[in-house]
């Protein structure tokens, strides 16, 4: 290369890094992608994953430009945006985070967008609609070490922040590829605190880290006693693995407690206290428990294995019931629920979520991790705060009518296919179940009967004493109309029983002559056979929704 060669790219860098110096300012990055896309695509095919992406993009995008942000560019699943200053960029990510949140709610766990973020500012240049420089690389670093429902931001944006109503946590310092020092990184919590816990524990429950190659059916300490075949839910207090007992063969449930919190005592006596609690309700409607394990930093309750889904999946999926359906279903719950009652226990946390609906149609009544053996006085605040009765969020004293309020909202949500109360968020809805009356279920669907809907009101009366004082006499309200229309609410056989009734007492005493017995057994026998027919062909013309396991 001659001498004047090398001169003339000398001069070139010389303007380029002149240019580079000009246009350098300080700049401040969002990224945003998708956790877990891949298995979307692989999951549900490619039309499903795009429109995915592109629920992610609108997400993105609307809420940039509310934050005078900029989105600079969209790479397969990740968006990068720039903002004037920290502060807008971290409001930007926070409703990214409640857009996304709101829209999972009525999503199968398996659908839903898992959204992580990262923001940093520092040097930065554009090159033509490009930005360049170390504030886009180690924000795109930040983002790779975040997880799904959550924000992390750098050290400088953190202090920009300070003072601001941006909630923060420290996360430690972290090393970023790439990157000689370590940065201390914090997350944001862009929610109630109560419930971010619970969703970034949820999240990173179903996306664990990767394990060994032929190691996906081992968990750390598990008894040899149970080969885990696959992950089915997660809940408050563990994951869900159907497994298989070798010593029986039998396919059972095992419900193992989260790592982080296996050792420490009082969420121990929680997991416990559901087993000896839940070995006590032996009935056909309620989920079987069968042992509790526990080894070095493993816990479990093996249970009956279910296979079905639960009634949330139904209802995201159908809808309403038919009333007919939703009659039958309510029925099971309440001889599941008695029998719980009867035993004295609250379970304190009704909800959906917590009903199995098996292959042939029936409902089981599942984890009692929260229920308790019913003391007078107890206020322990407990459940979930959307389906929370107002003495329970109250911090009151309760009994069994708090299950029987919760049951009042699942059963809303049966008939009509919508909520009774609606908010943004859990303790949103929990406080409008406080202060809030609840709609009608026949104004909001008008297929319900009238005293199905003045039933499901009677179990949301805020005053527990204005409630059914029993799942019994709710159910019997939910067959019978007259029941709703009196103000004890007493519970008496269908006229059809009557005369049976009749029947037996008149052999018992012996006052009636036989033509008079026989004649009430005919009688008897031809209006159950009327009623028969008529309810066959009546059901015959309703339509039954098909539930897919």
């Amino acid at each position: 290369m001659q001498e004047a060669d090398i001169h003339q790219l000398l001069k070139i860098r010389s303007e380029i890094d002149e240019e580079i110096r000009r246009h350098k300012t300080e700049r401040t990055v969002l990224f945003t992608d998708i956790v877990g896309s891949t298995n979307y695509f692989d999951r549900f095919g490619d039309t499903a994953g795009l429109l995915l992406i592109q629920r992610h993009d609108d997400f993105v995008a609307s809420a940039v430009r509310q934050f005078q942000g900029v989105v600079i560019k969209t790479i397969g699943d990740s968006v990068m945006a720039e903002f004037p200053e920290p502060l807008l960029a971290v409001r930007a990510a926070v409703e990214i985070q409640r857009r996304v949140f709101r829209h999972n709610q009525s999503l199968l766990e398996s659908e839903r967008l898992q959204v992580r973020a990262g923001i940093n500012c520092g040097v930065g240049f554009r090159r033509g609609t490009d930005l360049l420089g170390d504030a886009v690389n180690v924000a795109a670093r930040i983002t790779k070490r975040s997880g799904p429902a959550q924000i992390l931001i750098s050290q400088p944006v953190f202090e920009a922040t300070a003072g601001t109503e941006i909630c923060c946590r420290p996360v430690g310092s972290a090393s970023l590829e790439g990157k000689a020092d370590a940065g201390e990184l914090y997350e944001v919590v862009w929610t109630d605190a109560e419930i971010y816990d619970r969703l970034r524990s949820d999240d990173v429950m179903l996306n664990p880290p990767l394990r060994a190659a032929g190691d996906e059916n081992t968990l750390p300490s598990a008894p040899a006693r149970y080969e885990i075949l696959s992950r089915v839910g997660v809940g408050g207090m563990g994951v869900v693995f159907k497994a298989r007992d070798r010593e029986t063969g039998e396919i059972i449930a095992l419900k193992v407690l989260k790592p982080e919190i296996a050792d420490q005592p009082f969420l121990m006596e929680n997991l416990k206290n559901e087993l000896r609690l839940a070995r006590r309700i032996t009935h056909k409607n309620v989920c079987r428990i069968h042992d509790f394990s526990r080894a070095d930093g493993f816990a479990s309750i093996s249970m009956e294995f279910v296979q079905g889904e639960s009634l949330r999946n139904v209802l995201n999926r159908f809808g309403a019931f038919t009333t007919r359906r939703a009659i039958k279903l309510a029925g099971q719950i309440c001889e599941g629920l008695g029998e719980a009652h009867a035993q004295g226990i609250v379970h304190r946390d009704i909800k959906p979520e917590n009903f199995m609906i098996d292959e042939s149609g029936n409902v089981k009544l599942m984890d009692f991790g929260l229920a308790h053996l019913l003391k007078e006085g107890s206020t322990e605040t407990v459940g979930t705060p959307s389906y929370m009765a107002p003495e329970q969020a109250q911090e009151r004293s309760y009994d069994q009518r708090a299950d029987i309020y919760a049951l009042g909202l699942v059963l809303f949500e049966m008939f009509t296919g919508s909520a009774a109360f609606a908010g943004d968020t859990p303790i949103a809805v929990a406080l409008k179940q406080i202060g809030e009356a609840p709609r009608n279920p026949h104004d909001v669907e008008q297929t319900v009967p009238e005293h199905i809907g003045r039933a499901i009101l009677r179990c949301l009366e805020k005053d527990p004493q204005q409630r059914f004082a029993s799942v019994k006499e709710l159910q019997a309200a939910l067959i019978d109309d007259s029941i709703t229309t009196q103000k004890n609410f007493p519970v008496r056989p269908k006229f059809s029983s009557i005369y049976l009734v009749d029947v037996l007492k008149a052999l018992r005493e012996k006052r009636r002559v036989l033509p008079t017995i026989l004649g009430l057994v005919v009688l008897a026998a031809v209006l159950v056979t009327a009623v028969i027919t008529y309810r066959t062909r009546k059901n015959e013309q309703e339509p039954v929704p098909v539930q897919n396991a």
